[in-house]
């Protein structure tokens, strides 16, 4: 997913002035430090092969939630991941709005990490909005949990209620689809 949203962020600069909001790194905050850095990769991105000038990043420090959440060393990381997520999405609209304030952005595309459960907030800002590609959608066949273990059993059937439950209830999900000028499925 990252390789995609650069590769479409890249493409779009050599024509258009775009900002990428995106998280630093990727941490593990119990305590084993940094896994990598996607700052550190696109300054070596740019030193290999150059960057575009109208292509700028703003970096958003994971909250506290997500850095709980999202941290590989959390034992229900597969339960909660998806509230990690929310919360660095509360954060990126936050900055995302005070950076539409004083320049008007002319579309935004929630581009990368867009399962259909978590389509962020940037959808709110008063201009286009481009969603996807969206995934997520897509349940285990429930003959297949036969072969796995009790525990993703478990995950693995329970993901399957809780997404046939989100795709019909009438959440963030619906407002952000409702609100897009294009949706991009996979």
């Amino acid at each position: 997913e990252p390789g995609i949203g650069w590769n479409v962020a890249d493409r779009l600069a050599k024509e258009f002035d775009v900002v990428v909001l995106c998280s630093p790194a990727q941490y593990d905050y119990f305590g084993r430090g940094k896994h990598w850095s996607f700052r550190e990769d696109i300054k070596r991105y740019e030193l290999e092969n150059g960057i575009s000038s109208s292509l700028r990043f703003e970096f958003i420090d994971p909250p506290f939630l997500s850095r709980v959440f999202q941290s590989e060393a959390f034992p229900m990381r597969q339960t909660c991941y998806y509230f990690g997520a929310a919360a660095w999405e509360r954060e990126a609209y936050r900055i995302g709005s005070s950076l539409h304030r004083k320049q008007r952005f002319d579309i935004v595309h929630q581009l990368t990490f867009t399962g259909y459960r978590n389509p962020g907030y940037l959808w709110k800002l008063d201009c286009p909005f481009v969603w996807g590609p969206i995934t997520g959608a897509h349940a285990m066949p429930w003959a297949f949990l036969a072969g796995m273990s009790a525990r993703d059993k478990l995950f693995h059937a329970a993901r399957n209620i809780v997404n046939a439950t989100q795709m019909r209830w009438p959440g963030r999900a619906l407002c952000a689809a409702r609100n897009s000028s294009h949706l991009w499925v996979v």
